[in-house]
């Protein structure tokens, strides 16, 4: 049997992760996993309060936008305020479902 040791290391310095469904579930761990791998990151929701209660205290490379992704104009206001807000998208999750609903 041959066991093999690998030791890798990445840099996510001035990478950027977005997140749509950020505030519940695995959007919030998707997010979370980002952050604390050093990306920095947009939360983006339909639900802000949500979001709010989830980042309390936001760090400082984080950024949130909320939206109703369903909506194709909404979804390209999320995408450009992400672009806007950290100049660039370099990961996206879109993790969307239902049990965001009302």
């Amino acid at each position: 049997m041959l066991t093999v040791a690998l030791s890798i290391s990445f840099n996510f310095t001035g990478r950027t992760a977005m997140v749509i469904g950020a505030a519940r579930s695995i959007g919030r761990e998707f997010a979370r996993t980002f952050h604390k791998a050093g990306f920095n990151l947009v939360a983006a929701d339909i639900d802000a309060e949500r979001v709010e209660k989830t980042w309390p205290a936001a760090p400082p490379a984080f950024r949130s936008v909320t939206g109703d992704v369903s909506r194709v104009t909404a979804a390209d206001q999320i995408v450009n305020s992400a672009i806007e807000l950290q100049g660039r998208i370099d990961i996206l999750v879109n993790k969307v479902s239902s049990d965001a609903l009302p």
